[in-house]
């Protein structure tokens, strides 16, 4: 029996990916080829590790339903060692990379796979860039379930930051100025010796205990 996708890797800095899919008759693989991952999903592996704490090392592995289109419509979560909100936080971005879909006699049409991501070391922020620490400037209340609020950074390639936005408000509007603000101080070196390609866009989610 022939599998409908052929394993890949595909190494990231902090991430090995591995794609795998249903198995499909031998009469069928032939005339079949699989989704293969087509953007590597840098800016989206860079969200997922602003958030990232060392209790979240470990491992998330995801199934995406792929449309003929190459972009993920459906996912969900099928094991993870990492805490189940970091889990979250990965299938949220990662279910945005795009695929070449998978083909059927020459035609592009829906199929499953399955990313395999293993986390291992100390995450860093987009372009390698230096952000205020937020918990010096305001701190959560003492009390109650932890509080957390995403934000979008948009940088600049001199290396400022051009906006930063809140897409989802912690409902503590001293915290949500607190980020904001600190962020808007996040600065990174663009002559810098090995720097990442240029990432203009950052969401990240901090979390407040």
């Amino acid at each position: 029996m022939i599998p409908k996708l052929v394993a890949l890797a595909v190494c990231l800095s902090c991430a090995t990916t591995v794609l795998a899919a249903e198995p499909a008759s031998a009469a069928s693989a032939a005339q079949t080829s699989s989704p293969r991952l087509i953007n590597h999903c840098e800016a989206y592996r860079d969200s997922v590790n602003s958030v990232r704490t060392p209790r979240d090392l470990g491992s998330v592995r995801l199934r995406f339903e792929v449309s003929p289109q190459g972009q993920v419509v459906e996912s969900e979560i099928l094991e993870h060692t990492t805490t189940t909100y970091f889990a979250h936080v990965v299938q949220e971005n990662f279910s945005r990379c795009l695929f070449e879909p998978a083909r059927e006699n020459g035609l592009p049409v829906q199929r499953k796979a399955v990313l395999a991501i293993d986390f291992q070391d100390q995450p860093h922020a987009a372009n390698n860039a230096v952000c205020p620490d937020v918990l010096l400037r305001e701190r959560a209340p003492g009390t109650g379930p932890m509080v957390s609020v995403k934000l979008r950074v948009r940088f600049l390639q001199s290396g400022h930051v051009a906006a930063v936005d809140v897409l989802q408000s912690s409902a503590v509007p001293a915290l949500d100025e607190a980020a904001v603000k600190a962020y808007r101080q996040c600065y990174f070196d663009p002559g810098a010796d090995k720097q990442p390609a240029f990432q203009e866009e950052w969401i990240t989610t901090l979390k407040w205990g």
